[in-house]
């Protein structure tokens, strides 16, 4: 951010000096010079200030947002305490619900006749779901929210294995 703003300020100073030379070359009488050198460096001086605001803005911004991590952080210390599990079993467990995830979206590409013949797969993953959703992790909001698509796909599995399937 702070590059952007001085390169176009460095920009508009070689712009504004390109102009300057230009005058020169049809004969700039001293007092126009004079008054257009006074006119680019109070354009410097208020693109400075305007420098200095946004460096201030943007020091703010940096506080906030530390401030803003700081908070993420204690409220992860504080679902790992209520939820009474490390970040590492946190990890496998989402990491489990990824590969039910990916097995049951496998089911779903499957023709409905492979399907009911794996209907077996899918009845046991989803009682290792309903296993999982008895863990005080699955109360997770990321976790809850793979476990909704869970029992999506597991719907959409049940409803494609109960359609008749006519084989020609």
């Amino acid at each position: 951010m702070k590059m952007t703003v001085i390169s176009g300020l460095a920009l508009a100073l070689v712009i504004s000096l390109s102009s300057v030379a230009q005058a020169q070359e049809d004969k700039m009488t001293r007092e126009e010079y004079v008054a257009q050198m006074a006119d680019l460096q109070q354009r410097e001086a208020a693109a400075m200030q305007q420098i200095e605001m946004l460096n201030g803005q943007i020091d703010d911004l940096t506080r906030q947002l530390a401030s803003v991590d700081l908070a993420i952080d204690d409220l992860n210390d504080q679902i790992r305490t209520l939820v009474d599990a490390s970040d590492t079993q946190i990890d496998a467990f989402g990491n489990r619900l990824d590969a039910i995830i990916g097995q049951l979206e496998g089911l779903l590409s499957l023709a409905p006749e492979v399907l009911i013949q794996r209907k077996g797969e899918a009845k046991a993953l989803a009682t290792e779901v309903e296993d999982l959703k008895s863990s005080k992790i699955a109360a997770i909001p990321e976790m809850a929210e793979k476990l909704a698509r869970i029992g999506a796909l597991l719907s959409q599995i049940k409803a494609r294995i109960a359609q008749p399937v006519t084989i020609d």
